[in-house]
């Protein structure tokens, strides 16, 4: 008989760390989303509050900030020099800024 007391107090001693067990769980869980949220709302806020002037253009922003130029392809291979374009280079008429005055 002093195995089936011992045998109980066991039980007892297991669901009991299992009720303990479920509560840290929970109170993990629910502080796991108190911080969630707060994060949430310090976004939120400082989405409503908008950068600081110049607060987009440090490096560690760019990659938020910016968008790559994506240029359309090139369709075209038929381009050519124009003669007007030749004899202007070939006179040395266009050389850059007139003289000053």
């Amino acid at each position: 008989m002093d195995d089936h007391g011992g045998q109980d107090d066991l039980s007892a001693a297991m669901a009991l760390m299992q009720q303990q067990i479920q509560q840290m769980k929970q109170t993990i869980n629910i502080q796991r989303a108190a911080r969630q949220a707060a994060v949430e709302l310090d976004a939120q806020q400082v989405e409503q509050q908008g950068a600081p002037i110049g607060e987009r253009n440090l490096p560690r922003n760019f990659p938020t900030t910016r968008s790559t130029i994506n240029l359309p392809p090139c369709t075209r291979h038929d381009y050519e020099i124009k003669s007007g374009l030749i004899s202007l280079v070939q006179e040395k008429m266009f050389n850059g800024l007139g003289p000053m005055p």
